[in-house]
């Protein structure tokens, strides 16, 4: 009787203690959020609301990176390469993550081998830096496969093939990725509000060319869609930009014309403005949002693509 009254009291006891801890993490989940930090239990598809002292990047969002390097010609090349924000993610006015940081990825590669087999590379993006210099988490990866070589030939099997190397993988410089925001990331308001007044106060901001450019880029799409299209500034041809690539031309300031196949628009240059046409479409134009698209990356045109070329970055 009394080894059963012990039992029945210690089963109490531990009956409490679990309560209590529970009720401690309770109490630690109605926190506010820290700066630069994620929640998992704030992670949602809806809108993120900020309050007057916090802001937040919501899950989803996206940023297109650009490759600094060609990757996958050499070990040491890889290591010295970077992805950069193309565009700014803003919040209420205020400039989270600039563009020009710096994303933190991996690469896992496989050497191409004799017998002809391809070599392998895979690209794993983790997050960005934000102003405040805290990681904002990213998903996306890539995976490009180089090209195998096939031998029939008896007499190439025999004495050639075992020798062969299949093709290096690589990823040129320039691609463009559509990597997306992972999990709500809050930031403390007033911070971000001094990193910009001290960013605006600095006199690093770059003086404006003369010209305005205009980016044009086509997206892959699943479905029936023209692999190239025709572009024709005032009337005239200026080149031609096909689906997975990306171009820029420089236009002076002043009214313009844009034709793309049978797609027309007008539109206005300003000094050093920036422009985007998302073809197939010029309806699209835009000078605000930058490169949007998501899905398989966009690689540089040739540089003969468009008549009077310019670098995009």
């Amino acid at each position: 009787m009394r080894n059963a009254i012990v039992a029945l009291l210690s089963l109490c006891w531990a009956y409490a203690l679990t309560a209590s801890v529970s009720s401690d993490k309770g109490n630690g989940d109605k926190l506010a959020p820290t700066a630069g930090l994620t929640r998992n239990s704030l992670q949602q598809t809806g809108t993120v609301k900020s309050d007057g002292r916090t802001l937040a990047i919501e899950a989803g969002t996206p940023i297109v990176l650009r490759l600094s390097e060609t990757l996958g010609k050499t070990s040491s090349q890889d290591r010295t390469a970077s992805l950069v924000a193309t565009n700014d993610i803003i919040i209420d006015g205020l400039v989270v993550v600039a563009k020009g940081s710096e994303a933190v990825f991996g690469i896992a590669r496989r050497e191409n081998r004799e017998h002809g087999r391809a070599g392998e590379l895979e690209v794993r993006v983790e997050g960005i830096y934000a102003r405040t210099g805290h990681l904002v988490p990213l998903t996306w990866q890539h995976h490009v496969t180089g090209e195998p070589i096939y031998c029939r030939a008896i007499d190439c099997v025999i004495l050639v093939f075992p020798f062969v190397k299949g093709g290096r993988a690589s990823i040129p410089e320039g691609t463009l990725f559509a990597a997306r925001v992972s999990q709500v990331t809050w930031f403390d308001r007033g911070l971000i509000e001094r990193i910009g007044a001290s960013a605006s106060t600095d006199g690093s901001k770059p003086p404006l060319t003369s010209d305005g450019r205009l980016h044009f880029y086509y997206p892959e799409r699943e479905g029936p869609s023209p692999k190239w299209t025709s572009i024709r500034i005032d009337g005239k041809k200026v080149g031609t930009i096909g689906a997975g690539a990306y171009a820029c031309l420089s236009l002076p300031p002043g009214p313009h014309t844009l034709e793309a196949d049978k797609d027309s628009i007008q539109f206005e240059v300003a000094q050093g403005g920036e422009y985007y046409v998302r073809l197939p479409q010029v309806s699209s134009f835009n000078s605000e949002a930058g490169y949007q698209f998501i899905g398989k990356p966009l690689a540089p045109a040739g540089k003969k693509a468009l008549r009077g070329q310019t670098p995009c970055f």
